[in-house]
């Protein structure tokens, strides 16, 4: 158990009224009458001072230049917002549109190869070898196979002149 003297304490720390038993310890107890006391003198001492001369003016110009100061920061942070929309919008507007996607951006590696090209003909008077020639080229579908699109199983043209050629080139090359 506590003693009453604690008991009063704590109720006067923590701003409670005292009850009539309490008021009797204060009365007899000289330490308690002392420390109730307290909150009255307290509240007798504190009180708000007064200003000093020239408090109201000196507000005054410290809140406006505050308010300067705010209005020229503003000021210039909108000015600098909008510049930057200007930029903004200016860069949009000079870059091109929706950009269609370029025909070799998305190709496999076999459509990356580069395809065989004929050689470019050179304009010289046609002999017998260059008509051979002409005709095997025909007779090959050089152009469709290039392509990748020569109808291999319809294919049936016989294989004449390419044997007459390689007799003549073996021929050739047995004299040598």
């Amino acid at each position: 158990m506590t003693s009453p003297c604690e008991h009063i304490t704590e109720r006067l720390a923590a701003g409670e009224a005292l009850t009539a038993d309490d008021q009797a310890h204060v009365t007899a107890c000289v330490d308690c009458a002392r420390l109730a006391r307290v909150p009255g003198l307290l509240a007798a001492v504190a009180r708000e001072p007064e200003p000093a001369p020239g408090f109201s003016a000196r507000m005054n110009v410290g809140a406006r230049g505050r308010l300067a100061a705010r209005r020229r920061n503003r000021v210039v942070a909108t000015g600098l917002a909008a510049a930057c929309t200007f930029a903004i919008a200016g860069v949009a507007m000079t870059r091109t549109g929706h950009r269609e996607p370029q025909p070799d951006a998305v190709r496999t590696l076999s459509e990356q190869e580069p395809q065989p090209r004929p050689p470019p003909v050179a304009e010289r008077p046609a002999t017998s070898k260059d008509e051979l020639v002409l005709r095997l080229v025909e007779a090959s579908h050089v152009n469709d196979s290039l392509q990748g699109t020569a109808p291999w199983d319809e294919l049936s043209t016989p294989l004449v002149p390419y044997r007459a050629l390689l007799t003549k080139s073996a021929r050739k090359g047995a004299t040598r």
